[in-house]
């Protein structure tokens, strides 16, 4: 069994290959000499208006001065980006356990005395109370002020998605400045950094990079290909010289910023207080998800470092599907992967992408696994392999990493360190659950049966049973009756007496072996415990995710775009050498990597113990 592979439907862009081709061609006829010039990527094609997006290509040294270029204004902008927490009608912000009562937004403070530019659409009134939360995890208290009516009386006219806050504690704050009146060119660096509403409280902004997208002449807003998520809205999207070029207003397709034309022109009377009435044009049409969502693309030198861990890349396949990716750590054959993704058996087929005897699939069997890292340790039927080089130090925020999943999975994408290094905690209220449903009619033997629940994790699971089918074993344990069912239904799931607690140990992705009665047939089928907090369905086909994408103990984020089949795999540096694996798709903008250091020590751990459990 598998995690389903809803991105295994989708096939390599067409233009993706094209992209590749062309980009090796121009190195070939031109030579190095043409690493930061632009290469057409997308030409929209509908009449009048020629656009064209542009991407640069960056060789290893050029490569290097733009992540110098935006870790240092990360560090410079970081501490003017805020967090906006509004409040449930006893005035909070946070519950007893410092979770957030009321959701929020984000923002960035635009003057020195805590002026606040964010989003109008969180429909608060002017001198609402807020709080606002500062990048070094601290609150203040805050207040909303002016900001613009979204809605207008003439047909496809709203109005600007622009309101101001304002930080009513006396101090001298970091502030960004704006940018000038000039639109953003195409295919410029972008830097969007703000704060998801997967983000735990007391984090720092979380850092996404990308490029401006051309955008038709009267259009209202600015496009990136950078990532957001609701809590986002109101953040802010710079350049590389820190001047915020548009504050973010929506997130389906690309991300869509707000320009900042209408500040300029009402500017005082929004910071009187006043709720503006003015009117703009709606964009025409929202375009769909860019196919190049990088900043930049890499040079035959840079791709060429950056692939040699190719060699030590693994997918692990259940027949022709890709189950999850790997990587093999030593000479003799052990490999390290995703365990939630494995788990439902021993043995897999995994392909290799280098060979000295010609055969491309070898046998790997499932040795040892660790629960608190979802990792799992491999043994594969392969000697004298090419070991990676690890990094010696983990990814700082604003480092540069790439993914390798092999050269068929489309052209190679750098992404950005977003966050740095640190445990990835639980979600409130969330506790792992086996979809099944059973019939309530029948008393005696538990059985399948009802219309149970649905979310866009469950339904795949739910399918392996049919109604009729009688609950017998889960995980070897019997289950004759309905009450011994609950019984060990409950040890599975829940801490000892609190059912809104998770038992210890428990994790999404874990398998649960079921054992059932069909008729006269004695069946086992493996099934992974799933959240109970229900995910949208429209929203998880557009953006899978891994069934296990929290609760570990040291992670850093990227903002790489990864289907749930891809992680086990390596997340390597300019340089190639390997500073974290792939461990889970958390949202639409957050990649969870297990860093080199924190790998390196569990797999001793795995491998000391697979040869004490040999002897």
């Amino acid at each position: 069994m598998r995690q389903k592979p809803y991105g295994s439907l989708c096939k390599n862009s067409p233009l993706a290959l094209l992209l590749i081709l062309y980009v090796r061609t121009q190195f070939s006829i031109w030579g190095a000499a043409s690493a930061e010039e632009p290469i057409r990527e997308y030409r929209d094609t509908r009449p009048t208006i020629d656009l064209v997006d542009t991407v640069r290509v960056l060789s290893a040294d050029k490569a290097r001065e733009l992540e110098d270029e935006i870790k240092a204004a990360y560090k410079k902008l970081a501490s003017a980006v805020v967090r906006i927490w509004t409040h449930d009608d006893q005035g909070r912000a946070f519950d007893a356990d410092g979770q957030a009562v009321a959701g929020g937004c984000s923002g960035v403070i635009i003057d020195r005395h805590g002026l606040i530019l964010t989003c109008s659409h969180h429909g608060l009134e002017p001198d609402t109370a807020i709080t606002v939360g500062l990048a070094d995890g601290t609150t203040v208290a805050g207040k909303t002020w002016g900001r613009f009516r979204l809605d207008d009386p003439k047909p496809l006219h709203f109005g600007p998605d622009i309101g101001l806050a304002r930080i009513t504690e006396s101090g001298d704050w970091p502030a960004a400045t704006l940018g000038d009146m000039e639109r953003p060119t195409a295919g410029q660096i972008c830097l969007a950094i703000g704060y998801p509403g997967t983000l735990h409280p007391k984090r720092p902004p979380l850092l996404r990079a990308g490029r401006i997208l051309p955008t038709y002449p009267d259009w209202s807003r600015v496009e990136a290909t950078t990532t957001g998520l609701m809590g986002d809205s109101g953040g802010p999207l710079f350049d590389l010289q820190g001047r915020v070029l548009g504050v973010l207003q929506t997130v389906e397709g690309v991300a869509g910023y707000q320009s900042l034309d209408p500040l300029r022109e009402y500017r005082a009377r929004l910071e009187a207080g006043e709720i503006v009435s003015a009117a703009q044009p709606a964009s025409r049409a929202l375009r769909g998800r860019n196919p190049q969502t990088a900043a930049f693309n890499p040079a035959l030198d840079l791709e060429d470092r950056v692939q040699q861990v190719q060699r030590s890349v693994i997918r692990i396949m259940d027949g022709t599907h890709e189950v999850a990716a790997g990587l093999i750590i030593d000479a003799d054959g052990w490999a390290i992967t995703k365990a939630s993704l494995v788990g439902s058996r021993e043995q897999w087929s995994c392909r290799v992408f280098y060979t000295r005897d010609g055969k491309m699939v070898v046998k790997g069997r499932v040795i040892a696994t660790s629960a608190e890292h979802d990792l799992a340790l491999l043994k594969l039927d392969v000697r004298d392999w090419f070991v990676p080089r690890w990094a010696d130090k983990r990814p700082a925020v604003g480092t540069f990493v790439a993914t390798v999943v092999g050269r068929s999975a489309g052209p190679l994408q750098f992404s950005i360190v977003g966050a740095q290094a640190g445990p990835d905690l639980p979600r409130s209220h969330d506790t792992p659950q086996l979809p099944i449903s059973i019939d309530p009619a029948i008393m005696e033997a538990p059985t399948i049966g009802g219309p149970g629940w649905s979310s866009a994790e469950a339904d795949y699971y739910r399918e392996l049973l049919q109604p009729g089918d009688v609950i017998t074993h889960l995980n070897g344990i019997p289950t004759p009756t309905r009450e011994e069912y609950g019984k060990v239904m409950d040890r599975l799931l829940y801490a000892p007496g609190r059912e809104a607690e998770p038992a210890a140990g428990s994790f999404a992705g874990d398998w649960v072996q079921v054992g059932i009665r069909r008729g006269k047939t004695a069946l086992t089928i493996p099934m992974p415990k799933i959240h109970s907090i229900r995910e949208d369905g429209l929203r998880w086909h557009s953006h899978p995710l891994s069934l296990r994408r929290e609760s570990f103990l040291t992670v850093f984020t990227h903002d790489g775009s990864l289907r749930p089949e891809q992680c086990g795999g390596p997340v390597v540096d300019l340089a190639g050498n390997v500073v974290g694996l792939n461990i889970a798709r958390a949202d639409a903008t957050r990649t969870l990597a297990i860093p080199a250091d924190s790998l390196q020590a569990t797999i001793k751990e795995l491998i000391a113990r697979a040869r004490e459990g040999a002897k």
